[in-house]
């Protein structure tokens, strides 16, 4: 007896859907895109590690002061995790002291010593500063300078009384009041970072000017002016280092997002 045969139907093989191929393709080139925008900005990413603080002694000026050396710890790289140092902020702030119970008060004063003048007599302090500046003893090259300055006008009427005691009706007094800050980052110069990058100790150098300043008057035909100066300072300097792990934390999600499969909905 025959037996009837049953017609074979292949089946085609299963092919790569081109949609879904397209799709991944675009989302690769996509995630790519956003990594090649996001690299800057991640190895941009910097942390402050280490910050170090010195208050350098007021000093009259007289005329000037310094070098005051200031010790500064190095940049150890093993105590974080091998990171090399980046950059170092320096910041130099300066001052007119006004420490009256110290004995460190900064003050400007005038008298009119015409005895015959009875009018009235103004005058004008302008510029009364001193330039200060933190330095690398290795080269005598300046990191930063600050100069704090004051300005102070007045008058007085009447001729000379007298006392040469910057009071009464013949003189004036005020206390000079005046701060100003700078700051510098390295590499700029280059040798700033080797120099500071070790398990010692480097030295800076802060010094400052004898003071500066002009005096106009009009009136009396003769004066007397005295500045007595104090001057101190403050020096900030900060020790800057590559955010940990930043960047390969970045690419590899990146990464992950790029090459992932999309799921097959089923039907």
């Amino acid at each position: 007896m025959e037996r009837e045969s049953i017609p074979t139907v292949m089946q085609p093989a299963e092919t790569a859907n081109p949609c879904l191929a397209g799709a991944a393709l675009c989302r690769l080139g996509a995630a790519l895109a956003v990594a090649a925008l996001l690299v800057p900005l991640a190895t941009r990413a910097t942390v402050v590690v280490r910050t170090q603080e010195f208050t350098v002694p007021v000093l009259a000026l007289d005329p000037a002061w310094g070098p005051e050396a200031i010790t500064v710890e190095q940049y150890d790289p093993s105590a974080y995790g091998g990171r090399q140092l980046q950059e170092i902020r320096f910041q130099l702030t300066a001052f007119f002291s006004n420490d009256v119970l110290g004995g460190t008060a900064s003050w400007v004063g005038f008298e009119n010593t015409d005895t015959e003048y009875a009018g009235t007599t103004t005058f004008s302090f302008t510029g009364i500063s001193s330039l200060v500046s933190l330095t690398r003893p290795w080269d005598s090259t300046t990191i930063a300078s600050a100069t704090p300055s004051f300005d102070w006008a007045s008058s007085v009427t009447g001729v000379y009384d007298g006392a040469t005691d910057w009071g009464g009706t013949s003189g004036r007094i005020t206390a000079i009041v005046a701060t100003d800050s700078a700051s510098h980052t390295s590499p700029a110069p280059a040798s700033d970072l080797p120099y500071f990058i070790g398990t010692g100790d480097r030295i800076l150098n802060v010094s400052a000017a004898a003071e500066q300043y002009s005096l106009y008057v009009t009136g009396g035909k003769t004066h007397l002016e005295t500045i007595v100066p104090y001057i101190g300072s403050t020096v900030i300097i900060q020790y800057i280092v590559p955010e940990p792990m930043g960047l390969a934390c970045l690419l590899s999600g990146i990464s992950a997002l790029a090459l992932r499969r999309p799921s097959r909905r089923r039907v």
